[in-house]
């Protein structure tokens, strides 16, 4: 049996949620079995129909979303209403790896935007303690992470949980 490698390396993966993949890397540090380091998201902003951005929810919660905003902006009408968020582009990582098993909180550093436009004008919520937890198993040649990643309940979501998966790679140079 081959002595464990360290986590200790740069890992570039995705996060899937609502049937999309964006991407992250990873800057992670192993030391006695503790796990740190940063991760940056590829792509912070994101603009997708409030359909996709309710797709977890009950049905109608859609519906309910653009007629409210509707209301609140009758002058944009005419205009598409659309889920906007700015996530910081850098985080920080804390957890463990035990075995094949890896966990840890990402802890995004600065604010964490998330609303809705209609036309010019934007409702949104400003939010500065985002975090995600990240569970998953190492594969047997050590040089990939898959598992889930959750967002737990909170009035800054609804009182919902958010869910996706996730797989990071560790990285290797290409020889010059």
């Amino acid at each position: 049996m081959s002595m464990p490698q360290s986590l200790t390396a740069t890992w570039v993966g995705e996060y899937r949620q609502h049937d999309h993949s964006y991407s992250i890397t990873a800057e992670l540090v192993e030391e006695n079995e503790l796990v740190t380091g940063s991760m940056r998201d590829g792509e912070p902003d994101h603009d997708v129909s409030v359909t996709e951005a309710t797709a977890t929810k009950a049905p109608g919660t859609d519906e309910r979303i653009v007629g409210f905003l509707r209301s609140l902006f009758p002058e944009e009408s005419a205009s598409p209403v659309r889920f906007v968020s700015h996530l910081p582009e850098t985080s920080r990582l804390q957890g463990w790896v035990r075995g094949g098993r890896v966990y840890f909180l990402k802890s995004y550093q600065g604010a964490h935007i998330g609303g809705y436009k209609v036309g010019d004008k934007i409702f949104s919520h400003q939010f500065d303690d985002h975090t995600v937890h990240y569970s998953g198993s190492l594969s047997s040649d050590q040089n990939e992470i898959e598992g889930q990643w959750s967002i737990g309940p909170s009035t800054a979501n609804g009182g919902h949980r958010s869910e996706g998966s996730f797989t990071l790679r560790r990285h290797r140079d290409l020889p010059t």
